[in-house]
């Protein structure tokens, strides 16, 4: 049974929940389980029972028993800011007829209930939501020049497309939950940034087939793609990767007091 002294803090939970916990049957409505906390068979202890001995019970105002018995309900609710609840549910999400989501019950051959928690639904929400608007952002600020490229680093050919109806495609897979990691990794991955060089380097002849091997200028970079990508990922070749961006994007290396005086001049 739960005893009520002082609350004994667990180290043994399996999810890291916040708020009120609300149990729903998968089922009926009218289910009812009566729940008693699952043995670990490598512990020869129960889960989510901390071990109290009799001497640390006197010091203690709430521990649980290892034969503490709950009554699970339709709607049953646990504030894991209080204490008796948060200690029946460190017990409680062990055992087999408690699902921890709606998706995991449906692939439970035991669950009879499963987890509802507003604040954890929350937060998958606005998880998405930042993903998408990541993914969105990093297309909005990308120059025109790169749509084509990044869009060859995600599969797609559209190579002669208009840079808008590009940019227009690239919006909708940054807006798809289902492929907006995909577009922010052909932005922040380190691997896809050192591809998109190796594309608009070969694209421009800054990177040459030569005798079956990629040349850049007198140094061989590799004889396969793989190679070369391995090579220019290489820590110790920065210097000719940025050798290479330089040379794609000299706009970037232009002092801004010669483009000061350039202004001046007109």
């Amino acid at each position: 049974m739960l005893h009520d002294k002082k609350y004994c803090t667990m180290s043994t939970v399996k999810n890291e929940l916040t708020g009120v916990i609300i149990l729903k049957s998968v089922f009926s409505k009218e289910r009812k389980v009566h729940a008693q906390p699952a043995k670990d068979l490598k512990t020869n202890w129960f889960k989510g029972v901390a071990r109290v001995s009799e001497d640390e019970k006197k010091k203690l105002d709430m521990w649980v028993d290892p034969d503490v018995t709950l009554v699970i309900t339709h709607n049953m609710q646990f504030d894991l800011s209080n204490k008796q609840d948060r200690l029946n549910w460190n017990w409680l999400q062990y055992i087999p007829d408690i699902a921890d989501s709606f998706e995991a019950a449906q692939m439970s051959k035991t669950a009879l209930f499963y987890v509802d928690n507003i604040e954890r639904e929350a937060k998958k929400s606005i998880a998405k939501d930042e993903l998408v608007f990541t993914a969105m952002r990093h297309v909005m600020d990308d120059k025109p020049s790169n749509y084509a490229i990044r869009a060859r680093l995600l599969g797609f050919n559209m190579e002669g497309e208009q840079p808008i109806v590009i940019k227009e495609f690239l919006l909708k897979l940054a807006k798809d939950i289902k492929s907006s990691a995909k577009v922010i990794s052909a932005y922040e991955s380190n691997e896809t940034t050192v591809q998109l060089i190796f594309i608009k380097a070969t694209d421009k002849d800054v990177i040459k087939l030569t005798n079956g091997a990629y040349m850049f200028g007198n140094i061989v970079l590799g004889v396969t793609v793989d190679s070369v990508i391995a090579f220019l990922k290489d820590p110790t070749n920065r210097v000719i990767l940025d050798e290479l961006h330089k040379e794609l994007n000299p706009e970037d290396y232009i002092d801004p007091a010669v483009i000061k005086e350039a202004k001046g001049k007109k």
